[in-house]
């Protein structure tokens, strides 16, 4: 059990980071509201004045996942690369973000959530759509800088996604960690064999 802060924000933090474990460790359906509060340090009534639900509870754990992939890329425009060093950053965002969070991660598809209700679902769906769209834009900066060519950026960001995924997963399905800056590397080298000049 953590204990949260006094300060509001940091009670929010700590109920994302208390239903996030408990999500991953237990599932969906053997998750309580009692345990969400007991395991963030907060008082069930406390909870209840965030998330009104498990649904809502949910949806804003995985929007925080979300949420936090989008800071990081828009990070990336105000960066200053370009070209190589700029595909070789958004690789490495998107690689760290699956990384830092492999285990909610892995959980998710593409589709309905289970116990994620409709709205979930389009919620999440909208939110993974925009972080698609700031990929789509990365790989348009790329290929103005002639980089890579400019065919169907919009799958050519799916399978950036796609590898950047597998490539976090790696480890985890054959036992052997690359590092960061190797499995940065592969994934580049994947990724430009595809889409490349």
């Amino acid at each position: 059990m953590t204990t949260a802060s006094a300060h509001p924000i940091g009670k929010k933090r700590a109920i994302m980071d208390a239903a996030r474990r408990l999500l991953v460790s237990h599932g969906y359906q053997d998750v309580t509201m009692d345990d969400v509060a007991h395991q963030a340090g907060v008082g069930k009534g406390t909870l209840f004045l965030y998330y009104k639900n498990k649904e809502q509870l949910l949806s804003a754990a995985l929007a925080d996942l979300s949420d936090q992939l989008r800071e990081s890329l828009d990070g990336l425009a105000g960066s200053g690369k370009t070209g190589k060093a700029l595909l070789e950053e958004a690789i490495a965002v998107v690689l760290r973000h699956f990384e830092r969070n492999s285990d909610f991660v892995s959980q998710i598809s593409l589709g309905r959530i289970p116990g994620c209700g409709h709205r979930c679902s389009s919620s999440l769906q909208r939110r993974f759509s925009e972080n698609h769209r700031r990929v789509v834009r990365v790989l348009t900066e790329c290929v103005a800088s002639g980089l890579l060519r400019g065919e169907d950026l919009e799958l050519s960001a799916s399978f950036l996604f796609a590898l950047c995924r597998s490539a976090a997963l790696h480890k985890l399905f054959t036992g052997r960690d690359l590092g960061p800056a190797a499995r940065r590397q592969k994934v580049l080298e994947f990724f430009l064999k595809g889409a490349g000049r």
